[in-house]
């Protein structure tokens, strides 16, 4: 996992806990929508590290069938 993607869930934890210390409505709510704009925020640089991850596979695996095709041509 990325250091972005574990700080935004970082985030969301202290935003939980924020939210369950809070005594007044008004601030839980203030916690309870920042944790989940932070969870957004880690959702998406997860989904976007996957999908970097899957295109890096792709690359390697593109290279090495290539390499391989060249040292079987004569």
């Amino acid at each position: 996992m990325s250091v972005t993607a574990m700080f935004y869930e970082n985030q969301v934890e202290a935003c939980a806990a924020a939210e369950a210390a809070a005594e007044l409505p008004m601030l839980r709510e203030k916690f309870r929508r920042a944790g989940a704009a932070w969870e957004s925020l880690a959702l998406a640089a997860r989904q976007t590290e996957t999908a970097r991850l899957k295109r890096e596979a792709e690359s390697r695996a593109s290279k090495l069938l290539a390499d391989f095709d060249h040292c079987q041509t004569p």
